[in-house]
């Protein structure tokens, strides 16, 4: 198996074929489909309060995700970047996140717009990592896997939220994300 000469760690985690970087991404994915783009998780929590964001707000939280990854495809352009934009984005993803445990306030419709330009950041962060593998095969293999864990993640918080409490399906989003920091 070729080794993705990324600058993330890549000690071989769960699978023979995942590696940290690979996990690290994809726990983070699964969030941002679960929660920062107005996923089940999010949209739970929501109808507990019966918040209900305006198309207004739906459409802001579009051009955020795109402005993340615009802006960050632009600006970052080498590993250092890379490491400088994705960590401060998780932490502001998790606080982002945190914010959602409460009842709703103008806290909410701010992070409804600054998670997804944070998790556009991350994407493109991503972009830059895919870049660094060796073959076509190796990086056919790593979006794959992306692809897979992240919907598995995403499915659990939605599950999760859906069924039994959306204060709980939140809180294992935020867990996520505090996890992936620690790989």
């Amino acid at each position: 198996m070729p080794n993705i000469n990324t600058g993330f760690k890549t000690n071989r985690i769960f699978f023979a074929f995942i590696d940290i970087s690979t996990a690290f991404f994809s726990l983070f994915f699964g969030w941002m489909l679960a929660v920062s783009f107005l996923g089940s998780t999010l949209s739970a929590r929501m109808s507990e309060f019966q918040f209900s964001p305006s198309q207004s707000m739906t459409s802001l939280t579009i051009l955020s995700q795109f402005a993340g990854l615009a802006l960050t495809g632009l600006i970052v352009k080498n590993r250092s970047g890379v490491r400088k934009t994705i960590f401060p984005a998780f932490f502001i993803s998790i606080a982002g996140t945190i914010v959602f445990l409460f009842p709703p306030s103008f806290l909410w419709n701010i992070s409804m717009i600054i998670l997804p330009f944070t998790g556009g950041a991350v994407v493109a962060c991503w972009g830059s990592y895919y870049q660094r593998c060796e073959n076509t095969s190796a990086r056919i293999r790593v979006a794959a896997n992306i692809i897979i864990i992240s919907n598995i993640g995403m499915i659990m918080l939605n599950v999760i939220a859906v069924n039994l409490s959306a204060f709980m399906g939140i809180l294992l989003s935020i867990a996520m994300l505090t996890g992936a920091l620690l790989l």
